[in-house]
């Protein structure tokens, strides 16, 4: 009879954590509708470039045009990029990037390239999870259709 209670005392633990935990990881940053025209159109600057160096800070996120941001904490990620490219706008060879922490936060690792989408803020590039950033294999591809975006074939 204790072994009973017992295990089943572990089975509702276990299942309460698996609930809880699951619910968590299905959590996502609440973007519109992707729109890649949009988001090109929206960008005040389009680059890639690889991190040099990243920094986390409390000095409080900054809200985006779009209004981004919203029910995020006041801590955000800073990084400078080496800009290899530009795809629009005009930014400096040496170029701060800023993203919010949490659920809409597009996380950066040094030493990684990226193909980042934002808009200026002062002498920052603020991006998100929902303007079509990209990492890896995945930089090639989204600039080509960035380009595409930007330069429509007649």
């Amino acid at each position: 009879m204790i072994r009973i209670r017992y295990a089943s005392a572990w089975t509702c633990a276990c299942a309460g954590l698996i609930l809880c935990c699951s619910s968590a990881a299905a959590q996502t940053c609440p973007c519109p509708k992707y729109d890649l025209p949009a988001i090109v159109e929206k960008a005040d600057v389009i680059l890639i470039g690889k991190v040099l160096s990243a920094t986390e800070d409390s000095t409080g996120a900054t809200q985006n045009k779009d209004g981004g941001w919203r029910g995020e904490a006041g801590y955000q990620m800073r990084v400078m990029l080496d800009v290899s490219t530009v795809l629009k706008g005009k930014p400096p060879r040496i170029v701060e990037v800023a993203t919010p922490t949490g659920l809409c936060g597009f996380v950066f690792s040094v030493g990684k390239t990226y193909l980042v989408t934002g808009q200026v803020q002062g002498a920052t590039v603020i991006t998100d999870v929902c303007h079509a950033n990209a990492m890896g294999d995945a930089i090639r591809r989204r600039a080509e259709l960035i380009r595409d975006v930007l330069h429509p074939q007649q």
